[in-house]
């Protein structure tokens, strides 16, 4: 390495210690605050992210490194005790347990930014700590459609993490599994991408000829799907969708879902539900013809403001149905609708060799993190 290049990263890695230094000078001084615990991107704190990844402990040996941004983390600054991953519930139907042996888990700082991360893990490692080492056990989990799974696979500290967080600083976690079988084999974790998430949850109710509606995503997949477009100053398409026959309704905008839902039939529609609460909006539709039978498409716009990033709504469609049933409507499904970001809250390098020196940037998206601690 040039002179000018090794004193340049000497003095990076200088004013990362000192920073933290001073940052822990102060947070000694503070008064005593509780546990609590946060999620990097923060709206998937209490809800599936939009994609899933094998990483940070995937079927091979591996170096995996991934850094993140902390701005809506804590602002000030951090102390960290533990983090802790969340096994994916919507794009897997189960996983078993599985125990991933010889972990190391480094933990620490750098300046570089998410949009200039390189291929070289020394040039974004910055200072780092080790404060995990051992083996970690993975639970066995089953999807549960709709629901979001617990951060069940916990990482604790050897040694509480302080830093602060401000002057362009960044998060590195640095993963390497030395194990000859490598990690869990077909195990995946919730991971974020970049826009936001659309989900189903409850039930579509009955309808005569077999025929059932259904209320979708415009990139849907079982139960849930990437929308690079739902940011904002972006968009997002649902779709109210039948097999047989046209149908025409409302679809309805709420502020909180309810699952449960609410049984209609004491209203007289036996074996349909209402799967929303607070309703703020409504907009009809008629369907008209579609190649997989018929459908009304929705368009829907995202106000051109940041502050809508990790908003969510929740929507269900009533669909007319006269002679059906006394009250004389039929209910699709209901969906979870949130607003994501344009750019990552992180990115993650990955390795087949826990020794490597150059990764591959970006071949899987980035898992969703929930750190333990304190928080400014």
């Amino acid at each position: 390495m040039p002179a000018v290049d090794a004193m340049a990263c000497a003095a990076r890695g200088l004013s990362l210690v000192v920073g933290a230094l001073v940052f822990v000078g102060v947070f000694v001084g503070r008064p005593l605050a509780q546990t609590t615990f946060r999620t990097v991107p923060a709206w998937y704190d209490q809800l599936e992210a939009n994609s899933a990844s094998p990483l940070p402990l995937p079927s091979t040996r591996a170096r995996v490194q991934q850094i993140i941004d902390p701005s809506r983390l804590a602002p000030q600054g951090l102390a960290v005790d533990a983090i802790a991953l969340r096994p994916e519930n919507d794009l897997v139907s189960s996983q078993s347990a599985f125990t991933v042996r010889n972990v190391t888990l480094e933990f620490g700082q750098t300046t570089r930014p998410l949009a200039q991360l390189g291929t070289r893990f020394a040039d974004q490692r910055g200072s780092v700590a080790q404060v995990f080492q051992g083996d970690l056990s993975l639970p066995a989990v089953r999807s549960v459609p709709g629901a979001t799974a617990a951060f069940a696979v916990r990482i604790p500290f050897s040694l509480r993490q302080a830093f602060p967080t401000g002057a362009g600083r960044r998060l590195v976690l640095e993963w390497r599994v030395r194990d000859s079988l490598g990690g869990s084999p077909g195990y995946s974790f919730d991971a974020a991408s970049t826009g936001g998430n659309v989900r189903r949850y409850g039930r579509t109710g009955q309808l005569p000829y077999f025929d059932r509606v259904l209320l979708l995503g415009e990139a849907s997949a079982p139960s849930g799907g990437r929308f690079v477009r739902l940011v904002p100053r972006g968009s997002v398409e649902l779709i109210n969708q039948a097999f047989i026959q046209p149908l025409g309704g409302v679809t309805l905008f709420a502020a909180a879902r309810r699952d449960p839902g609410l049984d209609l039939a004491p209203f007289g529609a036996p074996l349909q539900e209402l799967f929303v609460d607070q309703v703020v909006a409504s907009q009809p539709f008629q369907m008209g013809g579609t190649r997989a039978g018929y459908g009304a498409t929705l368009s829907l716009s995202v106000p051109n403001d940041p502050a809508w990033t990790g908003r969510r709504f929740f929507a269900q469609s009533v669909i007319g149905f006269p002679g059906f049933n006394a009250l004389g409507v039929v209910t699709t499904n209901g969906l979870e609708v949130t607003v994501g970001a344009a750019l990552p809250s992180s990115r993650v390098l990955l390795a087949e060799d826990p020794d490597a020196g150059d990764g591959r940037l970006d071949v899987h998206d980035a898992p969703v993190v929930q750190f333990e601690g304190q928080f400014f």
